[in-house]
């Protein structure tokens, strides 16, 4: 599999950065992430068990916190076919069957009348010689 990335670099307030935060660790409880910027996104199914890269730095007059969450995928890959969100998407519509053929119509107030035929004689076609020995004549000449 080749490797495929997005990364996403944003001047924003603390209120956003915590939002952005909060979005990402519902989404991480849903098992489900995927990240977009315009038409470019990916998703990203995270394991039960997450490898957590926690690193804090003060340097010149910055300070920067970096988070790095990994994981091996197992027997799932993921898909690209989400927008980021915690939300499942709206399923498609079902395609109901066709409908079955109309019975033969019945007059309000009628029942309808259903004929079955016995199993013996959907199975076997009766000769001449068969109708003979039921009768008790034999069929020998």
């Amino acid at each position: 599999m080749g490797k495929n990335e997005i990364e996403i670099k944003s001047s924003l307030n603390l209120a956003q950065a915590a939002g952005y935060l909060r979005d990402l660790a519902a989404c991480l409880e849903q098992g489900r992430v995927v990240l977009q910027r315009g038409d470019e996104f990916m998703e990203l199914c995270p394991a039960q068990n997450l490898e957590l890269e926690l690193e804090g730095a003060a340097k010149k007059g910055r300070q920067k916190i970096s988070l790095e969450l990994s994981w091996r995928l197992g027997h799932v890959e993921p898909t690209a076919q989400l927008k980021i969100s915690a939300e499942a998407p709206t399923p498609p519509p079902v395609e109901e069957a066709a409908p079955e053929a109309p019975a033969a119509p019945v007059a309000a107030g009628e029942t309808p009348v259903i004929v079955e035929a016995p199993a013996e004689s959907l199975t076997k076609a009766e000769t001449p010689e068969d109708e003979e020995k039921k009768a008790g004549r034999g069929g020998r000449k």
